[in-house]
C-alpha cells in the first residue's frame, strides 16, 4: 500500500477515535507514530491533499496527540515519540490559530530538551513536506517554549496537569 493511501487510512482511525478522554491504551499515539513514519516518505504535494482531510476537530486531535507523544518520549526511546508529535503539527500545518500549536510544541521542546534533541534533529525528517513559513512556525514554537512541569505518576513520567 502506497505511503499517501496508508496515511489516509491512519487519519481516518485517528478521526474515528474518541479522545474526549485521556486514551486507557497507547493505541491513538501508536497510530501516530505510524502516520509519522509514513508522513517521512511523503514530498510536499502529497501532504498538501492529506490535509484536505482535515477538520477542526481532527487537527485538535493531532495536537493533542502530539503532547501524548511527547509525553511517551519521556518515559521510553524519545527520538521516535518527539517526531511522532512533531509529524502532528507539521500534518497540521498551522493551519488553526497558531498559538494552540504553540501550547502543544512547548510540551515537545521541554520533552527534547530533557532528551537532549534538538530542535534541528526535530523538524529534521520534515524538511521536504514544510514550506519555509511553515518551517518557520515550527521552529519558533519549539524554540521558545518552557513547556509544563513534568511529574511522576506510579513511575511515569506525565505532563502535569493545567489548572483552570
Amino acid at each position: 500500500m502506497s505511503h499517501l493511501l496508508e496515511s489516509h487510512r491512519l487519519l481516518e482511525g485517528i478521526d474515528s477515535t474518541s479522545l474526549r478522554f485521556k486514551p486507557k491504551t497507547d493505541e491513538p499515539i501508536e497510530t501516530m507514530l505510524a502516520l509519522s513514519r509514513h508522513l517521512r516518505a511523503l514530498n510536499r504535494i502529497e501532504v498538501i491533499e492529506l490535509r484536505k482531510r482535515l477538520n477542526d476537530k481532527l487537527s485538535f486531535k493531532l495536537m493533542y496527540l502530539s503532547v501524548l507523544a511527547a509525553e511517551k518520549s519521556l518515559n521510553s526511546s524519545p527520538l521516535g515519540w518527539l517526531h511522532a508529535a512533531v509529524a502532528a503539527h507539521a500534518l497540521e500545518g498551522m493551519r488553526m490559530d497558531y498559538r494552540e500549536n504553540y501550547l502543544r510544541l512547548a510540551d515537545i521542546a521541554h520533552a527534547a530538551r530533557k532528551a537532549g534533541v534538538s530542535e534541528a534533529r526535530l523538524l529534521e525528517p520534515f524538511n521536504e513536506q514544510l514550506d519555509d513559513n511553515e518551517r518557520g512556525l515550527l521552529w519558533r514554537g519549539l524554540a521558545h517554549g518552557n513547556g509544563r512541569k513534568i511529574e511522576i505518576q506510579d513511575g511515569i513520567h506525565r505532563f502535569a496537569e493545567a489548572h483552570r
